[in-house]
């Protein structure tokens, strides 16, 4: 009598198709944890930033520095330390361009060559000529010299006279 015997029994499991399922369950539950907590950790990176904007607006905003005392005259006579256009016409008289040499100046306010008949400043510290137009608008929004920044005049300036008194820098 034959008896038939059953198949050897796998050691490494029973069911190869149960294996597969449980490494899929598993790599699937990975997955799923990795993409919550990526949502997680974005939305907390996100509410931080955001956080850190509004704080550093708001310091901002509200830690003005005082203004010193110049800043604050040159504010009071024609805003952020220009002057009027009587000061520069009593500081800078306007006078017509003749060149000396074979050489021509260039305005650097309008960068064109300086021609001879054109009215021109010369600025008192540093020498530098430019068309009185182009200068007369870079003065009236800050005192230096287009070029070089140097500072154009101390002014001790009165209103209604024809002459400034005037200190160079």
């Amino acid at each position: 009598m034959d008896i038939a015997q059953a198949p050897p029994v796998d050691p490494r499991g029973q069911d190869p198709v149960k294996l597969v399922l449980l490494w899929a369950a598993a790599i699937g539950v990975a997955l799923s944890l990795y993409v919550v907590a990526g949502y997680v950790w974005a939305s907390a990176a996100t509410a931080v930033l955001l956080a850190a904007m509004c704080w550093l607006t708001w310091r901002s905003l509200h830690s003005a520095p005082a203004l010193t005392e110049a800043e604050a005259a040159g504010q009071a006579h024609g805003g952020g330390g220009g002057l009027s256009q009587e000061e520069i016409d009593a500081i800078l008289p306007a006078f017509e361009y003749r060149r000396k040499d074979a050489a021509a100046e260039q305005c650097a306010v309008c960068i064109s060559a300086v021609r001879d008949g054109e009215t021109v400043r010369r600025m008192p510290a540093c020498r530098h000529a430019f068309h009185a137009p182009c200068v007369d608008g870079w003065l009236r929004k800050r005192a230096t010299c287009p070029m070089c920044r140097a500072e154009v005049v101390n002014v001790a300036f009165v209103p209604g006279k024809t002459t400034a008194v005037a200190e160079m820098v």
